[in-house]
């Protein structure tokens, strides 16, 4: 999706494209179901905040495809996929770092053995394999939903840029004829260029001896009666 730099046009209620409706809404209904998937997994994984998150995605989803998408706008799919593709940049960053291994890690506080007074700080880092059957479930589950949840995100920004392509009315003004602030330097509100071209053909043509067209005179260099210093 290109975003000019010229706003974005009014809103209009424009009804979705026949190819949304008879060969999208059910690729709409898949990516739905995928991210009520991760939506449960991160729940179970107890990324209780995450999964709220991925709720709301999953209703954004289910109110854009119901009946047929026909509550599917430009607009929301400008959005949505916006926000896929920012996901799935961080998530999949998130997920190169982890495949070698997940780190975690534990502070311990005790007190010193040698002075009572001082307390000492411990910090233990483990690392265990991406998946690991020894560490339980929950787990095995979070390094799941970790690979699942990018997925997701690529699968709504690919088929939100599709839907948004196919329809035939673009969401922002065209604005190939003008320059930058409707017309930059040379047109649009009239520029520098073309403010002079114009002011230069609309004066009047000079005439001989500084005379216009129009039959002003401009004033000329030494000429006049003389006139002596302390002459009345």
């Amino acid at each position: 999706m290109v975003i000019p730099l010229g706003g974005i046009a009014p809103m209009q209620d424009t009804e979705p494209p026949p190819v949304v409706k008879d060969n999208y809404f059910k690729w709409w209904w898949v990516v739905c179901g995928v991210f009520a998937v991760v939506c449960v997994g991160r729940l179970m994984g107890a990324d209780f905040l995450g999964g709220v998150v991925s709720g709301l995605v999953t209703f954004w989803i289910y109110y854009m495809a119901k009946e047929n998408c026909s509550k599917m706008s430009q607009y929301c799919l400008l959005m949505f996929g916006l926000m896929c593709t920012m996901n799935a940049l961080f998530e999949t960053i998130a997920l190169a770092g982890s495949v070698a291994g997940r780190t975690s890690r534990h502070t311990d506080k005790t007190l010193s053995p040698d002075d009572p007074t001082k307390t000492v700080y411990t910090v233990t880092v483990e690392k265990h394999p991406f998946f690991d059957n020894s560490q339980g479930q929950q787990y095995n589950i979070q390094s799941a939903v970790m690979i699942a949840s990018p997925v997701a995100q690529v699968m709504g920004a690919t088929l939100a840029y599709y839907s948004y392509m196919a329809f035939t009315t673009s969401l922002f003004p065209d604005d190939d004829d003008q320059g930058i602030m409707g017309g930059g330097l040379g047109g649009g509100y009239g520029g520098v260029g073309s403010w002079s071209n114009t002011r230069a053909n609309n004066a009047p043509a000079p005439g001989p001896a500084g005379v216009h067209s129009s039959g002003y005179r401009g004033p000329s260099l030494f000429e006049g009666s003389g006139q002596r210093l302390g002459s009345g």
